[in-house]
């Protein structure tokens, strides 16, 4: 279950970074690097709050 949902946020941050590139927000270059820092801070996270890790 943890991967769909992570698969899911990174196609949900692939789109919103296409959209900023296409806006011109963000640079083409920048995207693939802002979109895996930020999957690196929810899976840490994430695996920081995981119910087995409580015990």
């Amino acid at each position: 279950m943890k991967k769909q949902i992570l698969g899911i946020i990174r196609h949900l941050l692939t789109f919103g970074g296409g959209y900023l590139v296409a806006q011109e927000w963000l640079s083409a270059d920048l995207m693939p690097e802002l979109i895996g820092a930020i999957m690196t801070i929810i899976g840490g996270v994430w695996s920081m709050k995981a119910p087995e890790k409580k015990s």
